[in-house]
């Protein structure tokens, strides 16, 4: 009986390929993409219109810069004064400054979001006080009760599911049944990278008719509509730095079923999703500390301001078309290219330029406190140097063994 015989090199030369495939995969899930970065490479906008001849307009700039101290730092934030009478008018939309264009309503405030999109917070009164008027303006857009204590809930839960109840009651409490048993269901199981899912998702009920959550309702696209009578009830999932991963569930659609597919597709490797869409979603605005930071390190195993973090996940993420509903997620594979993005040499890591700190006008100054440095436990090139190391010994081995064999026959 003859042996087949399996040349050394042949061997050698298929293993590198099959190790070469695994290696240029992306080494974090959807659920981490959310997690690297500063969040949003366009931050939210706190605009102050104003004008040359705004009574108070003098005082405004130290204002702002002041309470962007105190407020808007290590969030994904910046604050602008725009005068309209200025070159900086073109910043905000034609119709905002059409609006605005009669001087007895300025000073007001807008909130512009990372997609383009205004809230209006109302005119201010800066005649006496003008910090204390400004910061009453920052904290509720960073500051609410359902995001106090977010941030840590983020890290330790798989994710946050927020539950929107619609008019329908019974509905209500069916929906958040099925959203209970979806998330006790994805307990002990293993993502698409081998990791087990410990901590089930944490759930919070966002009332749509609370005042003090309207900029987290009009951040995800969930304002109730004026006048509206009936509402459905709808669910999404946060994940990362608040930022949403997948669709908004809605009416019939918030099942186990769907729910379960939503929370499983967060365990994907983030190379290997149906669109990009996945890996960019609605932010709400939220802080995000230093300590936080080194929590969140601590729980992915990765620093997610590392620079090779950031070349490995980040790249070319396209704008994301409007999503209309749950068939634009469908779920499946389909291999999507992420380019690595240029990280400047001389910056240290997470000091670049990509993020809220870049604005130049009135985001608040840093301070040269020290931030956690990476660790390579967690580092791509590290595990990816190990993995290749590891397979080709075994490829090795194997192959000596078959040869030995085949003489010996």
């Amino acid at each position: 009986m003859k042996t087949l015989r399996l040349p050394l090199p042949a061997i050698t030369a298929v293993a590198c390929i099959l190790c070469a495939n695994a290696l240029v995969a992306c080494p974090y899930s959807i659920r981490d993409s959310a997690f690297i970065g500063r969040g949003s490479s366009v931050p939210f906008r706190l605009v102050f219109l104003s004008s040359s001849g705004t009574p108070g307009n003098d005082k405004l700039g130290e204002a702002v810069k002041a309470a962007s101290a105190a407020w808007l730092r290590d969030s994904n934030v910046v604050a602008r004064i725009v005068e309209l009478d200025g070159p900086e008018k073109d910043e905000v939309p034609n119709e905002i400054q059409a609006r605005y264009s009669d001087n007895s309503l300025l000073p007001t405030a807008i909130l512009i979001s990372p997609a383009g999109e205004t809230l209006e917070l109302g005119q201010l009164d800066i005649s006496d006080k003008p910090l204390d008027a400004i910061m009453a303006v920052m904290e509720p857009v960073v500051e609410s009760s359902l995001r106090r204590g977010l941030q840590e809930k983020l890290v330790r839960h798989w994710c946050v599911i927020v539950f929107v109840p619609g008019t329908d009651e019974k509905r209500n409490a069916a929906a958040l049944t099925d959203i209970e048993t979806a998330a006790k269901a994805i307990v002990g199981k293993k993502t698409e990278l081998n990791k087990s899912i410990t901590t089930a998702p944490h759930i919070l009920v966002l009332d749509p008719a609370k005042p003090g959550e309207k900029i987290v309702l009009w951040s995800l696209g969930l304002t109730p509509g004026e006048g509206e009578k009936e509402r459905p009830v709808r669910t999404l999932a946060l994940a990362g730095r608040g930022e949403t991963r997948g669709p908004t569930l809605e009416g019939e659609n918030v099942n186990s079923e769907k729910m379960s597919e939503l929370l499983e597709m967060l365990g994907r490797s983030c190379s290997c999703t149906t669109s990009p869409v996945w890996l960019i979603g609605k932010a709400i605005p939220l802080t995000w500390s230093d300590e936080i930071r080194s929590m969140a390190t601590l729980q992915l195993g990765f620093d997610p301001l590392d620079p090779e973090v950031l070349r490995s996940i980040k790249g070319e993420k396209k704008k994301p078309r409007e999503l209309g509903g749950f068939e634009e997620f469908e779920l499946g594979y389909s291999e999507i290219a992420i380019e690595p993005i240029p990280v400047t040499e001389d910056a240290p890591a997470g000091e670049g330029s990509d993020g809220p700190e870049a604005d130049a006008i009135t985001a608040a100054g840093k301070t040269g406190e020290a931030r956690p440095t990476g660790s390579t436990e967690g580092s791509p090139a590290t595990v990816m140097l190990i993995a290749l190391g590891t397979m080709l010994t075994v490829v090795l081995v194997t192959g000596f063994a078959i040869l030995r064999r085949g003489r010996g026959s």
